[in-house]
């Protein structure tokens, strides 16, 4: 942010305060409003950044701001973090290997392998735990069939209060039953099974 001639307290408050609520905007009426906000307010006044923001970042808004991710099934998965890791791991063994090539990507499959076992594993340890909170309705039939983390998950969205509309972004994101089928199901008296979920 120094090339825009701001501070770094000033640029991680730009981050968390307005551009932050351009990113989480759940709507996209509501990501048009912020995004106007921020123009006609203090930051607007940064003809530099506002040049860098509509010719880099606002043209591709499909692809990052929340009001369209949200409906698109991504499990959670928002960012490129575990590729760029990979693919670093993956340029380090190439930089410094002497080997050849094929042993190389031998050695490298073999990595990538043992890193699926050990991620298997811990779906398998999290599978076998028990969530207390989730005995009985609605989440009972879901104890040791599916992660904790999807448990917890619906939870969280079945104490969320719905302000106009539900959204369905959690079924949409995560193939999970948003706060509005589970309080359909819980009207008529139907508890979850894992036929209710999508099948990652």
């Amino acid at each position: 942010m120094l090339s825009f001639r701001i501070s770094r307290d000033s640029a991680e408050w730009f981050i968390v305060g307005p551009w932050g609520r351009v990113l989480n905007a759940n709507t996209e009426a509501g990501f048009q409003r912020c995004w106007r906000d921020l123009q006609n307010g203090h930051w607007g006044t940064n003809e530099k950044l506002m040049d860098y923001l509509r010719s880099e970042w606002i043209p591709c808004a499909k692809r990052w701001a929340h009001c369209y991710t949200n409906c698109v099934f991504h499990i959670g998965n928002t960012s490129t973090n575990r590729v760029e890791s990979m693919h670093s791991s993956l340029k380090k063994w190439l930089a410094t290997s002497t080997h050849k090539i094929d042993t190389l990507f031998l050695r490298f499959h073999t990595s990538v392998e043992g890193r699926v076992i050990e991620l298997k594993k811990d779906l398998e340890a999290s599978l076998s735990k028990v969530f207390a909170l989730a005995y009985g309705p609605p989440y009972g039939n879901l104890n040791k069939e599916v992660s904790l983390w999807a448990i917890e998950l619906m939870m969280e969205e079945r104490g969320r209060e719905i302000v106009r509309r539900c959204g369905c972004g959690l079924h949409e994101t995560h193939g999970l039953p948003c706060k509005c089928k589970m309080d359909e199901y819980s009207v008529a008296g139907v508890e979850l099974y894992p036929y209710h979920l999508h099948r990652f």
